[in-house]
């Protein structure tokens, strides 16, 4: 089957348009060169509207023969399209009938596939942490140049890498847990690092702080100390004799005078 124009030569009767176009194009240029120039005063505002009215009905008017023209030259054209697109409506039908059922049995290829790798995913054994076979899952695995033993081969490399990223982990000084916990959810030995050196950060702020804490709140003890004022207790009178010489009369005169002790002769 093949398409075959049966008169070639109505490609040959589409004569070029002849029409007056250098004659135009002069005939304009010399009439339109003064506008290059022309300056319009507030008093030529009239002047200046029907110029250019004037020029737009011209430009119109050459607008709409090219249209009527390009119009009459597309009537065979769009014609001969939609004859073509009842032709083609024919042979896309059974294309895309053929193309669902290639699409179908590259589905079920696929699937088959994808059971094969979760076959082998699950029968390996060794490793102490496998994640969910869709964070390792390549979708190129499914392309049919792909062989299976080339999957294999990937998966257990995969598997090989999350094993030492696990033990360079295990090994840190601090939070350790942690940043396994972050490794299994994302697979990102840097990720996880980082936020092992980020939760020490935190400790050793959170630590600092601690003893800053502490340092004001012994401050405070040791202020508070010193301006509690002493517990005034109840005077009363008290009598006494004492075995003193005239000096010490007058040291303790002076005693009860600095400590405001009021005192009386008996």
């Amino acid at each position: 089957m093949e398409l075959i124009i049966k008169n070639q030569n109505a490609f040959n009767q589409l004569e070029l348009i002849k029409w007056n176009n250098e004659e135009l194009k002069k005939e304009l240029s010399e009439k339109l060169a003064m506008y290059n120039t022309l300056v319009y005063t507030e008093e030529q505002i009239k002047d200046a509207k029907k110029d250019k009215a004037n020029l737009n009905k011209l430009l119109k008017a050459l607008e709409d023969e090219r249209k009527r023209i390009k119009k009459t030259y597309l009537v065979p054209y769009e014609h001969f399209e939609s004859q073509i697109k009842e032709v083609t409506s024919l042979i896309n039908q059974p294309i895309r009938l053929i193309d669902n059922q290639l699409k179908e049995f590259d589905e079920k290829r696929q699937n088959e596939k994808i059971e094969a790798i979760k076959r082998f995913y699950d029968d390996l054994e060794g490793y102490p942490f496998k994640p969910m076979l869709e964070m390792i899952f390549d979708k190129k695995w499914l392309n049919k140049t792909v062989e299976m033993k080339s999957i294999e081969n990937e998966i257990s490399s995969t598997l090989d890498k999350i094993k030492n990223d696990l033990a360079t982990l295990q090994i840190m000084p601090e939070f350790a847990f942690e940043s396994i916990e972050v490794y299994k959810s994302t697979l990102d030995l840097n990720k996880a690092i980082n936020e092992g050196k980020r939760l020490v950060e935190i400790q050793k702020r959170k630590e600092a702080a601690r003893l800053v804490e502490e340092r004001a709140k012994e401050e405070t003890r040791v202020q508070d100390n010193m301006t509690t004022p002493i517990e005034k207790t109840e005077k009363k009178w008290i009598g006494f004799q004492a075995y003193l010489s005239k000096d010490d009369c007058l040291l303790l005169k002076e005693f009860f005078l600095n400590n405001k002790i009021q005192y009386k002769a008996i």
